[in-house]
């Protein structure tokens, strides 16, 4: 990200607006063992949403529509920030749910506050289930990390595979 070291290609026609269904923010692409390329994106609003892109992924593949993978239908819906990861035929796709901010301030009621998730698909496009096949459009989410010792609303997840 040095200055002079990449180049601005534009636009990939996700975005949002006033009325939009998502907020067009937290980008995560993924490739598929197939060579596809996927877009996971968006908080709060719709929750997140994912779309096809084209090969180079630079724009939306063509004819593609975003559509809804997470939602939590519960309390204020907060849902943000996704990460799929591919891992032996399955799609684990991470994310933060909860009451996000204002710590300092005003710490929310416990169990409110921010934490990690996950569900799985064996399709990159879904239908995503918790651990107990609840589907995450309808308010799954297997919690992989939440509040505990000194760690409180714990989010802004990501996976690393350490080759070693």
């Amino acid at each position: 990200m040095d200055v002079g070291t990449w180049e601005d290609l534009g636009a990939t026609g996700i975005a949002s607006k006033v009325g939009s269904a998502y907020n067009a923010i937290d980008a995560h692409l993924v490739q598929t063992p197939q060579g596809r390329f996927f877009m996971t994106f968006g908080s709060f609003w719709g929750n997140l949403y994912q779309v096809a892109m084209a090969n180079p992924p630079t724009r939306v593949a063509s004819g593609a529509a975003a559509y809804q993978v997470i939602y939590n239908n519960t309390g204020s819906h907060a849902v943000e920030a996704g990460f799929l990861y591919p891992r032996d035929n399955w799609y684990y796709m991470f994310f933060s749910s909860g009451i996000c901010c204002g710590y300092d301030t005003n710490r929310v009621a416990k169990g409110a506050e921010y934490r990690i998730h996950v569900c799985r698909s064996q399709a990159v496009e879904g239908p995503y289930l918790d651990r107990n096949g609840k589907n995450c459009r309808r308010g799954g989410g297997t919690t992989v990390l939440a509040s505990h010792d000194n760690v409180y609303g714990p989010g802004g997840q990501g996976v690393y595979t350490d080759p070693t």
